[in-house]
């Protein structure tokens, strides 16, 4: 059985990962469950942050790949729509969640391989206030 045999529900594998606090730029590393494709990001925290061109979060995700050299975007975190930037960006809803943008492939940018290495960064600029109890939730389609 393969992800082509399946609906888009059954085909889709998600990997949750906790968090907690982000006080200054920080990263956290996702393993892709299957071969496939990236679908989604989301992102939510406990805050609610304003959109500020001074104080601000961005986030990106790179794929590392199996060995730890890939550098592979998938989320590029100098699009300002994955900021909370005031220029592009969205502030930060409590509770809420937050849709990153994927990158528009050219080709096999958002493909994975079982066991791919995932970096997850959020970098803080300026002063923005900590976000507390955060969490992504990455959502795969696999293809076998």
């Amino acid at each position: 059985v393969d992800g082509s045999m399946l609906s888009a529900v059954a085909a889709t594998k998600n990997v949750n990962v906790t968090v907690g606090s982000v006080s200054a730029t920080a990263n956290w590393t996702v393993v892709a469950p299957a071969a496939g494709k990236l679908s989604r990001v989301t992102f939510a925290g406990k805050e609610t942050l304003a959109a500020s061109d001074t104080n601000y979060y961005d986030f990106g995700l790179v794929n590392k790949g199996q060995g730890g050299i890939g550098t592979t975007v998938m989320v590029d975190r100098t699009v300002a729509a994955n900021s909370t930037k005031a220029t592009g960006g969205t502030g930060l809803t409590a509770y809420a969640p937050r849709v990153l943008t994927l990158v528009t492939p050219v080709s096999t940018e958002l493909d994975v391989a079982k066991g791919d290495v995932l970096l997850f960064t959020v970098t803080k600029t300026g002063a923005p206030a900590n976000e507390t109890e955060c969490s992504a939730l990455f959502e795969f389609t696999f293809t076998n």
